[in-house]
């Protein structure tokens, strides 16, 4: 059985924090490792694949219809599909999700190791927003806060390992076909990408 190489293509800026700031110079940092260089987390890359399987089998009518994990209910008996892929609370599921790395991983690392400011990190990019009020649709008061983001010609690439069937990559495929972005504030107009998945052999260097 074959692992699927994930390949995040985007079109603009992305941002992927971790709730935390810089030096109270970005409010919004990306998530980046301890050699400084920025990735996607494994976990996101899981809930956004989990969720446009989901809707995948809902629009299908695939699956069993006693399965409804939007509602917190999975399988009682034999896990269907989607849930041999992404778990339940009953079990585990196959599907391992790495996180996400720039192609050019070994140019941000040696970059952020070059540069001695705390501060600064390496090939981002802040953007400076304006929080508007949802009742209003006007900009709220002393609400300037500020985004670093990666720009759209970073490539990123993880992994889906596990013992996969082919029905159970399908499934992982189908999901990714209904997937146009990553990370936050799509409707600011970031993060919007495309998902590819190429199959590629089990231990085979990335």
């Amino acid at each position: 059985m074959n692992a699927l190489r994930v390949i995040l293509e985007f079109s603009s800026p992305v941002h992927h924090g971790t709730g935390e700031g810089i030096a109270h110079l970005v409010d919004r940092a990306f998530r980046r490792d301890s050699d400084g260089v920025p990735h996607l987390s494994g976990a996101a890359l899981k809930g956004k694949l989990r969720y446009g399987a989901l809707r995948w089998m809902r629009t299908t009518g695939e699956g069993n219809p006693e399965c409804r994990p939007e509602d917190g209910r999975s399988c009682r008996e034999e896990p269907c599909l989607f849930c041999q892929v992404f778990g339940s609370p009953r079990g585990a599921g196959r599907a391992v999700f790495s996180d996400c790395y720039p192609r050019e991983a070994d140019w941000f690392r040696d970059y952020s190791a070059s540069i001695s400011s705390p501060v600064l990190q390496a090939g981002g990019e802040v953007r400076t927003t304006t929080a508007i009020n949802r009742r209003t649709r006007t900009v709220q008061p002393q609400h300037l806060f500020s985004t670093e983001t990666i720009p759209a010609h970073v490539v990123f690439e993880g992994r889906i390992s596990g013992r996969l069937n082919d029905a159970q990559q399908q499934l992982i495929r189908q999901g990714a076909c209904l997937l146009n972005h990553f990370g936050a504030d799509s409707a600011r107009g970031l993060g919007f990408c495309r998902f590819n998945l190429v199959e590629t052999e089990m231990g085979a260097a990335e």
